[in-house]
């Protein structure tokens, strides 16, 4: 959680990417945090969309530190935690207009890393879209701190993997989802990169 203050930068690039803010909609987006960490990239998102609302599921340290986070900028009760395991957490009859998962798939198996996404896809109103800023492997050679943070993802987790950008594409249509997008995220000084994909409207 401690690590994640560092991508502030970058969550609020990819919170201008993704538009929040710039409806004209008095209801903000209901976003759901999994695993959220210290919540850096989720409350970017809900700082720059004022009406938007947070419900963060993670561990009970990682939740202390998003609470942090969210005190920081003043989200009061826009902000609510479940402290969860993320893959497990009980989310009753709740749909949200944005899941996030920021870093999370990387330090998982494949079969962990599909769960996840599938739950969060099931936690996703028609037209809602799944957020996921994380490492990846593309096309081309990967700088040196790209390289050391694949390193470190290897040695640091079980079964974790940087995975390539086609076993991503996958795995969100084998979930339902379409419409995905990737978009490197110039302010990572980490090499991070993020992926959207929408539920389809019914």
């Amino acid at each position: 959680a401690a690590t994640q203050w560092v991508h502030t930068s970058a969550a609020m690039q990819a919170a201008e990417i993704l538009n929040l803010g710039g409806s004209s909609s008095p209801a903000g987006p209901r976003i759901l945090d999994l695993g959220c960490g210290s919540a850096v990239w989720s409350c970017a998102m809900a700082h720059r969309d004022a009406a938007s609302s947070i419900v963060a599921v993670d561990n009970a340290a990682a939740i202390k530190s998003a609470k942090s986070t969210a005190e920081s900028i003043g989200l009061g009760d826009r902000f609510r935690t479940i402290e969860s395991d993320p893959r497990q957490a009980s989310l009753g009859d709740a749909v949200f207009d944005l899941v996030v998962i920021a870093q999370q798939l990387s330090v998982f198996s494949d079969d962990q890393a599909v769960g996840l996404v599938r739950k969060a896809a099931q936690a996703l109103n028609p037209g809602g879209r799944l957020v996921l800023p994380d490492f990846y492997r593309g096309p081309g050679q990967p700088g040196l701190a790209e390289s050391v943070n694949r390193l470190e993802i290897h040695l640091s987790t079980p079964s974790g993997r940087v995975r390539d950008l086609r076993f991503c594409q996958q795995m969100l249509l084998d979930a339902g989802l379409d419409e995905i997008q990737f978009v490197y995220l110039p302010a990572s000084r980490h090499g991070l990169g993020m992926i959207v994909a929408k539920r389809p409207a019914d």
